[in-house]
């Protein structure tokens, strides 16, 4: 008895879940079936969700930027996790695949719009394109990447928000033709007078294939 009372009690949410997203699909014009045979149009009110084509990138990595630069430094570290690495085919497959994925529309991670949700495609040749743009990594296979679809042969993503406005100083050494150290230290967001640094990371950065690319990354707490 206890048993039937349960599956009467979840299917009666399950069907007013179900009611609740088709009125709110109706009032947009969408019928629920829509809702149902897109679940990548929309969200779980029934609003449509922003989809584009496959977008070409805006990405310019042919010009060395200091500060566009250092805020990547920044991304890399708080945004994926990579703080340390010697080599770019060391930084993790998914970590790779998202910084790209992303910059494929923001030149800056940290000026991008909050509060849109997104759904992004983009074609495998464009994420190549774009991984080589911001590593150098020709033969890096993304498609290993969780965010890849067999069945479409697709990269597809819910845009992350990333966004923040970090306290820093940048400073920066030639090494050579068109390489360049990049040494970038960073200060709590409150500290806008910048006088008590918190940890500082130093980023080789030399143009190959036309594109300023990251060649190794170091950081350290201070």
């Amino acid at each position: 008895m206890k048993r039937i009372v349960l599956l009467l009690l979840v299917a009666g949410i399950l069907f007013s879940f179900s009611s609740c997203v088709g009125k709110s699909a109706q009032k947009s014009g969408i019928t629920t079936s829509d809702v149902n045979s897109n679940p990548y149009k929309f969200d779980m009110n029934g609003n449509p969700i922003t989809t584009e084509a496959f977008a070409e990138s805006i990405n310019d990595t042919t010009k060395f930027d200091k500060d566009l630069f250092a805020k990547r430094v920044y991304e890399l570290k708080t945004f994926f996790g990579e703080e340390n690495f010697l080599d770019p085919s060391k930084i993790s497959i998914s970590a790779v695949v998202l910084y790209s994925f992303h910059h494929i529309y923001y030149p800056s991670l940290l000026t991008m719009p909050k509060g849109k949700l997104l759904y992004r495609q983009t074609s495998v040749e464009i994420m190549n394109e774009e991984i080589k743009k911001n590593f150098n990594l020709s033969s890096f296979d993304a498609t290993q990447s969780d965010l890849y679809s067999a069945n479409k042969n697709t990269f597809e993503m819910w845009q992350q928000n990333y966004s923040g406005t970090p306290v820093y100083t940048a400073e920066t050494k030639t090494l050579g033709t068109d390489k360049y150290e990049l040494t970038v230290t960073f200060f709590a967001n409150n500290d806008t007078a910048k006088k008590t640094p918190l940890s500082r990371s130093v980023a080789v950065i030399e143009k190959s294939g036309g594109n300023y690319v990251f060649s190794s990354l170091s950081s350290a707490n201070l």
